[in-house]
């Protein structure tokens, strides 16, 4: 009868050592999976291409006046221009 406990103790004691094992194994890879999907989800998006423009360089102010452009016209004063009348031949 000895025996028999012996080999009882042993294969408790081996079933429970593999058990173990197994936890540590497949705790260590949630751990890993886990850390690494936190790591990916956390991470922000990368930011947008920025273009660089130059600044605008505005040229220094002259003494002249800027040069007007041909189709420019000058203002008319109202004077100058022809009147017209809101009155018909048949209203005097």
């Amino acid at each position: 009868m000895m025996h028999i406990h012996c080999f009882a103790d042993f294969v408790i004691t081996a079933v429970i050592s593999i058990v173990t094992v197994f936890d540590i194994i497949v705790s260590t890879v949630a751990t890993v999976v886990i850390t690494i999907a936190t790591a990916t989800a956390i991470r922000p998006p990368p930011p947008p291409p920025q273009l660089f423009l130059p600044p605008l360089s505005l040229p220094p102010p002259s003494q002249s006046p800027p040069p007007s452009s041909p189709l420019s016209l000058p203002p008319t004063p109202l004077s100058s221009l022809p009147s017209f009348s809101t009155t018909t031949p048949n209203d005097k």
